[in-house]
């Protein structure tokens, strides 16, 4: 979806809610007028600001001020304790931490004392939740647990902002990196908020499993969260709610190297914040537009965001997004030459990250510890720093593998109930037929007996004799269900240890690849660092030695990651979705663009349908390794040229990627396809030989075929089909379109 359409679309969900709210907004002004007493002004005043807040936060904050006005020129404890406790809620969601403290501090004695514990739990939440913003973890947890001891004693009437303690302590264990303990957390709160039908909060909850999955790096288990939740948006009442879902997908789509459609999903946070008039997670919003212009390479504009984003991280006091921020201007300024600046702000958010024991951070803060080290020839201290990211990094994949287990487990049973309903079905199934066969054969035995009225007493041998047939064959059929039941019981036990080996191996694999990238990384890091600190004084040989070690490193890393690509394709369930096959193929173009550019490449395509059925991360996969090989898999001194076109078959598309490469001997086409096979000199031609095994693996995921042919003018071509579960329409007499360097267009 475009931006200007989804503006458009929110536009007309604010202005519809605008117009509810408003009338019964004017409703209550009118209420206001007639108001007999101050105290009714006031309550009108708090049911003005109810209305307001789910439209702009900022209305409702002024209409707090005029009724605390009131109450203080009342000089009635109770009133200004009333309104102040409203007012604090407005400041806090405003994320107006230390305001809202204030205003809370002033108040928590009288509820203590007054109330019966309701108004006191709730104040002590807000406050353990202000002072998690603040990095003060100690002090959140013993507010909290406070809070949550009093809304327990207090049985139904606390259930709601019990729901609110249990996302908070979720919060607070995310911050502190104990992720099993924050997917805990959501899932009571998200439990206790879906009961009572509030998707506000219960969405909010979910956001919170679904960033640890992000945090990582299991960006299709986060995407899957997200889209859940604003697949149900029209259930959210307040828009500030869809803030923090919209953000998350727009950090995946970074993630996963779509610029533009995070650029776009940003935007559209800004716009709804502007609507709103109030700011929470704005801070994470500049923070990726600052990301998205680094990449672009434009920093002058990434700076701007990137201060941008500090900013409202100060208004909010939240320290861990200051830091955040800290860390991207330290990057960048490190970039346009401004040094002594850009080392003070990294400096300062390891020390933080270090006191916090922020893991999260501190991988990030040490890595640029370490690039400023080495840049000035301090390699003892690159060394230090790289020791302690990878060591932190590794603590952080620790958390990674207990998910994963977790994560197995959990599909384990699924499959398994799913299996076992299956075997349920079926001997329902029989059990029917049977009792079908034996009423049946109740109603010819009753029809029998009632021809002996007026037939013959011959005819009664024979009706004799046919029944005790029908009770033979139901016999025979009862002897048949119980043979069923125990060959399905048979392939039921057969099924599950087939699932669970079979999740035993992927578990094996994943876990594995994960310990793995961990020891490489460091391995890299450290022949990095040496190549920097003494290649120059090392002889021929000595450089050689280096050099292999660090191409080593990198195709072992290689590995690890296809390795894992290769063990996880088998278990994913295709996201199904309407493609835009011109924009992913733009998309694997500007993926490869470096590569294309640095081999003078043309890249052409031709006849590819608008749209097609599938999932748009796989078949992207396929596309960029196959088109990766024709760039790799080239005649010396030659520019590659790579033709995609698309055939419509009456029940499938039909690919082609074809190459003026090297070619394929005919004995390889199937051989290919195996996993780890490399038939050329891994000398002349990089790589782990199980990109195309992956590649069918996908295409059979898609219902289709994957084969290669040798032209015969030279080269190879690729050809495999897509399933077709619609029928896009096909522009036949499309242009071709040129990729080619220096320009690249599509």
């Amino acid at each position: 979806m475009k931006t200007s359409t989804l503006l458009l679309f929110f536009t007309f969900i604010i202005i519809g809610a605008g117009e509810a709210q408003s009338i019964k907004e004017d409703s209550l002004y009118g209420d206001l007028r007639h108001a007999s007493s101050p105290e009714d002004s006031i309550n009108t005043l708090i049911e003005i600001s109810k209305v307001q807040l789910n439209y702009n936060l900022n209305s409702a904050l002024t209409s707090m001020q005029t009724a605390l006005a009131l109450a203080k020129k009342e000089e009635n404890e109770r009133l200004v304790a009333k309104v102040k406790f409203r007012y604090s809620l407005y400041l806090f969601m405003l994320e107006k931490n230390l305001e809202s403290r204030d205003m809370i501090w002033e108040i928590l004695d009288y509820y203590k004392e007054q109330d019966n514990g309701y108004h006191y739990a709730i104040l002590l939440n807000r406050l353990g939740k202000i002072e998690m913003d603040l990095a003060k973890y100690e002090e959140s947890k013993e507010y909290l647990l406070k809070a949550k001891e009093n809304l327990l004693s207090l049985k139904d009437k606390g259930m709601s902002a019990l729901g609110l303690n249990y996302l908070w302590f979720s919060d607070l264990y995310l911050a502190q990196a104990q992720y099993e303990k924050c997917i805990i957390y959501a899932q009571k709160a998200f439990d206790l908020y879906e009961e009572k039908g509030n998707y506000d909060f219960g969405s909010a909850a979910l956001v919170n499993i679904a960033e640890v999955q992000l945090i990582l790096d299991d960006y299709k288990e986060s995407r899957k969260i997200i889209e859940a939740i604003l697949d149900r948006r029209h259930e959210i009442k307040n828009n500030q709610f869809l803030i923090k879902p919209l953000n998350m997908l727009g950090i995946i789509e970074y993630e996963q190297d779509d610029f533009l459609r995070s650029e776009e999903i940003f935007d559209e946070v800004i716009s709804i914040i502007e609507v709103l008039g109030n700011f929470p997670d704005l801070s994470i919003t500049y923070l990726y537009k600052s990301k998205i212009y680094a990449q672009k390479n434009a920093e002058d504009r990434a700076i701007d965001f990137a201060l941008k984003a500090k900013e409202e991280a100060q208004k909010s006091s939240i320290k861990k997004l200051e830091i955040k921020a800290n860390l991207q201007l330290g990057e960048l300024f490190a970039k346009v030459g401004r040094k002594s600046e850009s080392e003070e702000l990294i400096k300062s958010s390891f020390k933080w990250a270090n006191q916090k024991e922020d893991k999260e951070i501190l991988v990030h803060a040490s890595n640029l510890m370490a690039t400023c080290a080495s840049q000035i020839g301090d390699f003892e201290r690159a060394f230090y720093y790289k020791d302690i990211e990878n060591k932190q990094s590794a603590a952080l994949l620790n958390h990674q593998k207990t998910k994963d287990v977790a994560v197995q487990q959990v599909r384990y049973a699924l499959e398994k109930s799913k299996k076992e309903q299956e075997v349920a079905d079926k001997i329902k199934e029989l059990d029917y037929k049977y009792k079908l066969q034996r009423a049946s054969s109740r109603q010819n035995g009753l029809l029998a007996g009632l021809g002996l009225l007026t037939i013959m007493a011959g005819l009664l041998i024979y009706s004799n004799l046919k029944r005790k047939k029908s009770n033979e064959s139901l016999k025979d059929k009862n002897e048949e269900l119980v043979i069923a039941e125990k060959i399905l019981e048979s392939k039921n036990a057969e099924l599950e240890k087939y699932i669970e080996s079979n999740i035993q191996l992927q578990q094996f694999a994943h876990i594995a690849s994960h310990d793995l990238k961990s020891p490489i990384r460091t391995i890299t890091s450290f022949l990095g660092l040496l190549k920097r600190g003494v290649y120059a004084s090392l002889d021929g040989s000595q450089k050689d030695y280096l050099d292999l070690s660090i191409a080593s490193a990198k195709d072992m890393f290689d590995l690890v990651n296809d390795l894992l690509s290769y063990s996880e394709v088998n278990s994913l369930k295709l996201n199904l979705t309407n493609i835009d096959t011109h924009a992913l193929l733009e998309k694997v173009i500007r993926n490869l663009d470096t590569n294309i550019k640095e081999k003078k490449a043309e890249i052409q395509l031709i006849n590819i349908p608008d749209s097609l059925i599938g999932d748009p991360l796989k078949l992207r996969q396929v596309f960029q390794n196959l088109i990766a090989n024709a760039l790799k898999f080239v005649k010396p001194n030659e520019c590659p040229r790579v033709r995609v076109c698309c055939e419509e078959w009456p029940k499938e598309w039909l690919f082609k990627v074809k190459d003026n490469g090297i070619g394929l001997d005919k004995e390889f086409k199937e051989k290919i396809f195996e996993p780890f096979v490399q038939l050329n000199n891994k000398k002349d031609y990089s790589g782990t030989g199980l990109g195309l095994s992956l590649c069918q693996k996908i295409v059979e995921k898609h219902e289709g075929k994957i084969w290669a042919d040798t032209n015969s003018d030279g080269g190879t071509t690729f050809y495999f089909t897509i399933k077709k579960v619609s029928t896009p329409k096909i522009e036949n007499q499309k242009a071709e379109t040129s990729i080619s360097q220096p320009a690249i267009a599509v």
